[in-house]
């Protein structure tokens, strides 16, 4: 199952700080955002508007739940800012 997933820490001007993007398959799933506080993570969902093949809508929910889990190691212990 792990192998389906990639989980990237990024930055933009949209974020004050970083973020983890969870990718399945190749396509954006969602983002694990540090926007309120490093102890309360917040999942950003693609809106409309994306290029459809390069997002994915559904997946079972094994892998939507170890998504989050490895973004959120992905972050842990990190310093927001970075």
């Amino acid at each position: 199952m792990d192998e389906r997933i990639d989980v990237y820490i990024a930055s933009d001007p949209d974020h004050e700080y970083c973020f983890a993007e969870i990718e399945v398959d190749g396509k954006f799933l969602a983002s694990l955002s540090q926007e309120e506080s490093v102890d309360k993570l917040v999942i950003e969902l693609p809106g409309l508007g994306l290029v459809e093949d390069l997002v994915i809508r559904s997946v079972p929910l094994e892998i939507f739940q170890r998504g989050i889990e490895l973004a959120v190691a992905a972050l842990k212990n990190r310093r927001p800012w970075v």
